[in-house]
């Protein structure tokens, strides 16, 4: 995988409203042993978005966030930008950089931000 290395870490996901049925998310090291951390996410809400705060980690990330224009769609956007899955070649997959490092996950969506923690657990160095 591109994005998660094999190194899992404890990731926590608070909240002032109940997400626990509907917002999951899971954090690697990323395999580039940099120190920086890849959260993948999953939102299962059906009429709800969310937004996360990943200032604990770094001031930005690298957001990768894909959904569709609606429930039924067969149409996938990444990060807002509509994916052509008409041809036999894999579509440009670019992230958007945010420096906020808060993203909005939008109902029924998933993706993963990357974000340079400089954990030293996430370096090869331990």
């Amino acid at each position: 995988n591109r994005l998660m290395g094999p190194r899992v870490l404890d990731l926590a996901v608070t909240s002032s409203v109940n997400v626990s049925t509907s917002l999951h998310a899971y954090a690697h090291c990323h395999p580039s042993n940099d120190g920086s951390v890849t959260i993948a996410f999953i939102n299962i809400n059906s009429s709800m978005s969310y937004t996360v705060d990943l200032s604990k980690y770094g001031s930005e990330a690298e957001v990768y966030v894909f959904d569709g224009t609606d429930t039924l769609s067969q149409v996938p956007t990444l990060n807002g930008n509509l994916l052509d899955v008409t041809s036999q070649e894999v579509p440009d997959l670019a992230s958007k950089k945010v420096s906020t490092a808060s993203i909005v996950l939008p109902a029924l969506s998933y993706g993963f931000a990357v974000v340079d923690a400089g954990l030293n657990v996430c370096t090869g160095q331990i």
